[in-house]
Order: structure tokens, then C-alpha cells, then sequence
């Protein structure tokens, strides 16, 4: 099966639209990693939409995200890479545009994923 590749990017740092630290109910600035973007994505109404077969898609990527840490490379099967990037692209909830420029990082990961084997990246 064809696979996507993707180099994990390192947490990004939840800021407000003026730039300053977007803060959790303790008080310190909320970080988000890349599987829990993910993870969020595949929450997204994008793949409720979809029926039984991205209902089970989003189970398979959020298993495929066990361990996985900034700089690895995570492998997804191309079915399931379309359906994450339609939910990145296009979500069917919006994204909050307070802070939604924070994870641009994490966006274009994915969006820029390659379909070379990971030994073949730079």
C-alpha cells in the first residue's frame, strides 16, 4: 500500500492573534505537539462525515501515533493521509482564528508530506 511520509515537527506554543501565550486553567502557556493536532483533526466533522470508513480511518491514524516524537518520521497509508488532509485543508469545523496561525507549522507537515521513503528525506 502507498504511504505518505512525514517529518514530525516540534511543539508549537498556542499564541493569540497580538502574539502573546495563549494560557491553560493553571496558568502557564498552553503547548500542542503534532499528535495532538492530529488527534484533533481526526475528531473534525470531516471524518464523521465520511461513514464507518473514516470513522475507522481516523481510529488507524490516531493508533499510528503511538510514540511517535518531534523529528521521526510518522508513515500513514495514502487513504488515510487524504482524509487528514481534507480535514486539514478544509475542516468541517472551523479553526479558531484567535490562534489558528500558531499551527500553521503543524498545517503545512502535513500538507507537505512527501512519498519518498523516509531514508530518502532531507
Amino acid at each position: 500500500m502507498e504511504k505518505r511520509f512525514i517529518r514530525v515537527p516540534k511543539p508549537v506554543t498556542v499564541k493569540a492573534i497580538d502574539g502573546s501565550p495563549t494560557v491553560g486553567p493553571d496558568g502557564k502557556p498552553i503547548v500542542m505537539d503534532f499528535a495532538t493536532f492530529i488527534k484533533g483533526r481526526c475528531a473534525d466533522q470531516t471524518f464523521g462525515a465520511g461513514g464507518m470508513k473514516t470513522i475507522v480511518a481516523s481510529a488507524q491514524i490516531v493508533a499510528s501515533l503511538e510514540g511517535i516524537t518531534e523529528g521521526m518520521i510518522w508513515s500513514i497509508d495514502l487513504d488515510n493521509y487524504e482524509y487528514l488532509l481534507k480535514s486539514v485543508e478544509t475542516p468541517g469545523e472551523p479553526y479558531n482564528p484567535r490562534f489558528a496561525w500558531s499551527i500553521i507549522p503543524h498545517m503545512n507537515a502535513v500538507k507537505d508530506a512527501s512519498r519518498e521513503e523516509p531514508q530518502n528525506l532531507g
